[in-house]
């Protein structure tokens, strides 16, 4: 069943190129999905066999999901799928409360009505989303969308690389229903308060979007 998943994802994502990035994309999806799971060893010789690559593209690939806290390396054992950790996630989240957070500040005085209108398109999608790969996406443009105006494009760089590295926590947390649609119901209050254009108020709620997912993880990992 592992290998017939797999399969499907090599389909999924044959068109991405070069070598690397389709196998680190294949294999992200891979682990954040639960079809490796925490503790696998992931053999580099199989995987690249399996994808019809050789083994150093598989190795970059690898290299770059262990800068996304997904893989380690470790002497004597080869390449492991991380597990999740209640620490790891709380860490991701406080650096993107003092990040993004700052980002808000700076950006929502700035917002259009069109950047509005697509972070509203965006939460009317998610509304009647049930494809947690979607979803995930929707979440990621949301929160990018409240952050793309203003003096902030390399705030914007490194949120977007914190919302990669909690991509396996947020998907996590997408799978619950009621915790899916209160996340939702927290993003329209947030686009509501940007609408004001006043960011104590988009921060604040924010803070308690994050607030709230900390705890929901912290609950089902432990």
């Amino acid at each position: 069943m592992q290998w017939m998943a797999l399969d499907v994802l090599k389909e999924q994502y044959a068109h991405i190129n070069p070598a690397p990035a389709f196998a680190s994309n294949v294999l992200r999806e891979a682990i954040i999905s639960g079809i490796l799971h925490p503790g696998t060893i992931v053999r580099q010789d199989t995987i690249a066999a399996r994808l019809g690559l050789s083994k150093i593209p598989v190795r970059e690939a690898l290299r770059i999901l262990e800068t996304e806290g997904l893989v380690r390396f470790e002497m004597n054992r080869g390449v492991l799928v991380t597990d999740l950790s209640v620490d790891e996630m709380a860490e991701l989240f406080m650096l993107r409360r003092l990040i993004e957070c700052r980002a808000l500040e700076l950006s929502i005085p700035h917002l259009t009505e069109d950047d509005l209108a697509r972070a509203q398109h965006l939460l009317d999608e998610e509304a009647s989303c049930h494809d947690l790969v979607r979803i995930s996406e929707i979440n990621r443009a949301f929160h990018d969308c409240l952050i793309c105006c203003g003096p902030t494009r390399k705030a914007r760089s490194v949120v977007s690389t914190l919302l990669a590295q909690c991509e396996r926590y947020v998907r996590l947390h997408m799978s619950g229903e009621e915790d899916r649609a209160r996340s939702h119901q927290e993003h329209k209050a947030i686009l509501d308060a940007a609408r004001t254009r006043e960011p104590d108020r988009v921060i604040d709620l924010m803070n308690d979007h994050f607030d709230q997912v900390i705890r929901a993880l912290g609950e089902r990992i432990a």
